[in-house]
C-alpha cells in the first residue's frame, strides 16, 4: 500500500498529470498511518513525500554556476527538497485526525498558501497540488472563479472523504457531487467565448543560445548567427511588435556596444517595435527588465522584474542583511526588486509582462490584469537549466495563468518552449525545447476580469472564519451541558 500510494502521488504531476489519482493519492498514507503513533506517523509521512518532492525540485540540480558554487547549489537544492517535504509531514501529522473533510482540505490549502506566498523570498508555489489538473484543463477551469488553490482544497477534501467513507464514517455521495459539478462548469466554461473586439499581431522569435555563467566571445557568435537567420525569415513579414526572450541579448542596452548594435541592425531590418528582456542600470542599481524599444531604438517604456529569484539574482530578503552580507560574493546577482506589477502601454494596448520565475505565482498575474493587462506575456530564459524538466513545467504552468485570468498568453523564450495559449489554458502554438524557431500569432485581447482577478484567494479566509466561529459555537454548547 505505501508503495502504491507513493507512485500515485508521484503520477499526478509532471509528466505524468493522471488527474484520477488526484482523487485518492493520499488515501493509502491516511490508512497507513491511522493507528500509529506520532512519531511513527511523521517518518512514514516523510518517506512518502520525499520521492515526490524530489522528483519535481531535483531540476534545480541543473542550474548552471560556476565550479566553485556547485557544492553550494547541491547543498542548497538538497535543503529546498527537505524542507519542502518536513513541511508537508508537519501539516500532516497536525490534521491527519481531523473530523470533517473539509477541515483537512482546508489545512491542506492553507499549507500550500503558507510555502507559495507567505515564506516571502522563499516562497515557492512549485509541485503544488492544483498542477495535478494539467492533466484535465476540464477541472482546471474552476481556478478562473476561485483562483488554483481552490483545486487544491476540493481533491485534497475528496481524499479525506474517501479515506473517511472506507471506515463508515462518512458519506461519499456529496463530496462526489461537488467534484462532477466541477466538471460540469468546466465543460460550460471551456466553451463559453470571452468578448475580445482587439487583436494585436506578435512576433516571437526563438534564437536557442544558450547562457554561459561566464563571458564567452562563442555566445556572441551564436547569438548573431541565429538572429540573422530568424530575422531573415520575418523581413517581410506583417505584425505590431517583436518579442524577445529575458536575456535575449547579451549585455545593457543601450550602454554596451555590441548589443546596442544588434538591437540596432534588428530594427533597422524589421521596422518593427520591440520588447526584450534585458538588464537595467539606473542610479547604481541594476534591475530585470523587460524593455519597449522603439523603431528609432529609444526605450518608450518598461517594466522591473518585482519577485527576483533568490540567491541567483540576489540574496534573500538582502533590503535587510547588513552591508557585509550583501556584499559576500556567493555568485549571486545583484539585481533590485521592481517597485510594483506595472503593465506596459504600447500604442493603447496595455501589455501584463512575467519575467521568468515570475509566471509560477498566481497573484502576480492577477495583480497584472487588475492594473489593465489586456494580454499577458512571459519572457524566459530556462536555458540555465538544460534538458531537466524544470523548462517544461515552467512552460506547462503558465497555462494555469491563463486559465485564472482569462487572458491569452505568449511566451517567449529564449531556448524553449515559446508559445501561444488561449484563455481557457489549451496551447495554440509551440516551437519545441532547444530548437531554433519563429512564429507570428493574431492574439485577441479583452478587458474582461474572471471573478478570481476580484476576490482572489478571500474564500480561504471566509472558510477559516467559518469553522472558528462553528468551533466556538460546539465549545459553547459543549460547556453548558457540561
Amino acid at each position: 500500500m505505501f508503495f502504491f500510494g507513493v507512485i500515485s502521488l508521484i503520477f499526478t504531476q509532471y509528466p505524468f498529470y493522471l488527474f484520477p489519482f488526484s482523487l485518492f493519492a493520499l488515501v493509502p498514507l491516511l490508512v497507513i498511518t491511522k493507528n500509529l503513533e506520532n512519531k511513527k506517523a511523521f517518518f512514514i509521512s516523510f518517506l512518502y513525500a520525499l520521492p515526490f518532492f524530489y522528483i519535481h525540485l531535483n531540476w534545480l540540480y541543473n542550474l548552471e554556476v560556476g565550479k566553485h558554487l556547485g557544492i553550494l547549489l547541491i547543498i542548497g537544492v538538497s535543503f529546498m527538497i527537505a524542507l519542502r517535504t518536513v513541511l508537508f509531514s508537519v501539516w500532516f501529522l497536525l490534521f491527519r485526525n481531523s473530523k470533517h473533510p473539509i477541515v483537512f482540505g482546508l489545512s491542506f490549502t492553507i499549507y500550500e498558501w503558507i510555502i507559495s506566498y507567505w515564506l516571502f523570498d522563499l516562497a515557492l508555489p512549485w509541485a503544488n497540488y492544483y498542477y495535478t489538473s494539467l492533466g484535465f484543463l476540464t477541472f482546471a477551469q474552476i481556478s478562473s472563479i476561485f483562483g488554483p488553490h481552490f483545486i487544491s482544497f476540493i481533491l485534497i477534501t475528496f481524499n479525506y472523504a474517501l479515506f473517511l467513507s472506507l471506515q463508515g464514517k462518512t458519506k461519499l455521495t456529496p463530496y462526489s457531487i461537488i467534484i462532477i459539478l466541477v466538471i460540469v462548469f468546466g465543460i460550460f466554461w471551456q466553451n463559453y467565448k470571452i468578448d475580445s473586439s482587439k487583436t494585436l499581431k506578435i512576433a516571437v522569435i526563438q534564437p536557442n543560445v544558450l547562457p554561459r555563467y561566464e563571458y564567452d566571445p562563442d555566445e556572441w557568435r551564436e547569438t548573431r548567427k541565429n538572429f540573422s537567420i530568424l530575422i531573415d525569415s520575418i523581413r517581410n513579414k506583417d505584425y505590431d511588435l517583436l518579442v524577445l526572450s529575458e536575456s535575449a541579448i547579451p549585455g545593457i542596452y543601450p550602454q554596451n556596444y555590441w548589443n546596442y548594435e544588434l538591437v540596432m541592425n534588428i530594427l533597422r531590418s524589421t521596422k518593427r517595435p520591440i520588447l526584450m528582456g534585458n538588464a537595467r542600470e539606473e542610479n547604481g542599481n541594476y534591475y530585470n527588465t523587460a524593455l519597449l524599444i522603439d523603431t528609432t531604438g529609444k526605450v518608450i517604456d518598461y517594466y522591473d522584474k518585482v519577485h527576483i529569484v533568490p540567491f541567483g539574482e540576489n540574496l534573500p530578503f538582502y533590503e535587510f542583511l547588513p552591508d557585509f552580507i550583501r556584499n559576500l560574493d556567493l555568485g549571486q546577482g545583484s539585481y533590485k526588486k521592481g517597485e510594483g506589477f506595472y503593465v506596459i502601454d504600447f500604442k493603447g494596448y496595455k501589455i501584463g509582462i512575467m519575467i521568468c520565475y515570475e509566471s509560477i505565482f498566481p497573484h502576480i498575474s492577477k495583480s497584472l490584469v487588475n492594473n489593465g493587462a489586456q494580454v499577458l506575456f512571459i519572457i524566459t530564459n530556462d536555458g540555465w537549466f538544460g534538458p531537466s524538466t524544470g523548462p517544461r513545467e515552467h512552460y506547462l504552468f503558465s497555462k494555469l495563468r491563463a486559465i485564472e485570468t482569462g487572458k491569452y498568453i505568449i511566451r517567449s523564450a529564449k531556448t524553449g518552449i515559446s508559445a501561444v495559449v488561449d484563455d481557457k489554458g489549451k496551447a495554440l502554438k509551440e516551437i519545441p525545447l532547444f530548437e531554433l524557431g519563429y512564429f507570428i500569432w493574431e492574439v485577441p485581447l479583452n478587458n474582461y476580469r474572471t471573478i478570481y482577478t476580484y476576490i482572489g484567494e478571500s474564500w480561504i479566509l471566509l472558510l477559516i472564519i467559518f469553522f472558528l466561529i462553528l468551533h466556538f459555537k460546539i465549545f459553547k454548547v459543549s460547556s453548558r451541558k457540561s
